[in-house]
């Protein structure tokens, strides 16, 4: 069993893996793996990404559900901020033509860490948009290579400690007749965040 701060911040793993050849090439994608989380001893230099991105400079009180874009929402151990929000495309991935992919990009901070933690986790496990037609789209359950780049960390299997950040894209199939309403979180600590779009 995690550790209760690893379970605070670290996603579940919602979604079923998708296939992948043991041969990688431009149209592979990874899937998430089926533990959402790990911490190691030794974690992974996060990056706080480009100067020229927009930074939130107040974080919102636990389970905000009406936040702008580009606001953060602190959960125990981080921050959580939703940059930006546009259509995207994918032609290896295939989606069908009744649907169209979205990206939202996301920057995490962690903020601290409990005495032991060995570090906090990421993942698109917690992420969904709401669409205008009511529906809920969770985060794509698999990543493919011409994806927009850099990407937000796919399968929580990295650890980020105290003043380490991350930033990326996360992929969202929406029907192809609806727009996103909001961009939504929630982490199996119960801690949630809606942010609205437009």
């Amino acid at each position: 069993m995690r550790s209760t701060g690893v379970a605070l911040c670290a996603a579940t793993a919602l979604m079923t893996s998708a296939c992948s050849s043991s041969e990688p090439s431009a149209k592979d994608s990874t899937s998430r793996p089926g533990g959402s989380s790990s911490t190691t001893s030794s974690a992974a230099s996060g990056s706080p990404g480009s100067k020229s991105s927009p930074v939130a400079t107040t974080d919102a009180p636990a389970n905000s559900l009406d936040l702008p874009l580009r606001r953060s929402f602190t959960t125990a151990f981080s921050s959580i901020t939703p940059l930006e929000v546009k259509k995207a495309s994918s032609p290896y991935s295939q989606l069908p033509s009744d649907q169209q992919w979205w990206a939202v990009k996301a920057k995490s901070c962690v903020k601290k860490l409990e005495e032991g933690q060995d570090g906090v986790s990421f993942s698109w496990s917690p992420w969904s948009i709401t669409g205008k037609d009511g529906g809920t789209y969770p985060a794509s359950d698999s990543t493919w290579s011409d994806f927009p780049r850099p990407e937000y960390p796919f399968g929580g299997d990295r650890s980020y400690l105290t003043g380490q950040c991350v930033q990326g894209w996360i992929m969202f199939a929406l029907d192809a007749s609806t727009k996103p309403a909001t961009i939504d979180y929630g982490n199996p600590a119960g801690e949630v965040a809606s942010w609205r779009v437009g």
